[in-house]
């Protein structure tokens, strides 16, 4: 009877557990256009980030661009991480060529030597890499379409396991690897076993 009684105690504390612990872990999910602001931008309420409010996005989407899609996820299980994905069509070639020339006018950092990026599969028009992440901006000319791209972790990978269902391979930089056991990841790893 006491050796039933301490299982299910157990247990019970085990339980408790699993509930305190996912409490701790914030994810927050948003997909409607209208939520924008929320998440990127000067007025995004995620301040932690350093990719939310950065240049490459705009400040706000104009009335006359279509928004194909829009998708972005904090989550944070014990480190935040963000996820972001904007896909637009410019009804006309000015307002299109406006925003491709602002991008291309923004100063793009050195992307090749952050986690196996070698290239893409659409037009680059600017994009900010760094052992936290990366932010870019791709382009279709024949569509007029510009995809938007965010992806920001700590710790040398992402914890967003989905993140290349939601952008697709044919947006994501050739050669990407940003995984728990990425090669970063793991000399990172090696380098704080040896100095311990």
């Amino acid at each position: 009877m006491l050796k039933k009684k301490f299982v299910i105690a157990v247990i019970i504390i085990l339980a408790l557990c699993v509930v305190l612990v996912k409490s701790f872990i914030q994810k927050d999910v948003y997909t409607s256009i209208e939520d924008y602001e929320k998440c990127i931008g000067s007025k995004s309420q995620y301040t932690d980030s350093i990719y939310a409010n950065n240049m490459i996005w705009p400040e706000n989407i104009a009335d006359s661009v279509t928004v194909e899609q829009f998708y972005f996820k904090y989550y944070n299980p014990w480190d935040p991480n963000y996820l972001g994905y904007m896909e637009t069509a410019y009804p006309d070639d000015k307002t299109y060529q406006s925003e491709i020339e602002r991008l291309k006018s923004l100063e793009s950092s050195d992307y090749s030597s952050f986690y196996g990026m070698s290239g893409f599969n659409k037009e680059l028009c600017a994009i900010l890499a760094s052992d936290s992440g990366v932010v870019y901006a791709l382009t279709d000319k024949t569509k007029k379409e510009i995809v938007y791209v965010l992806i920001e972790f700590c710790n040398y990978y992402t914890d967003i396991k989905d993140y290349k269902s939601i952008i697709g391979e044919e947006n994501l930089p050739t050669g990407i690897d940003i995984s728990k056991d990425n090669p970063t990841r793991i000399e990172f790893d090696k380098s704080t076993e040896e100095q311990n």
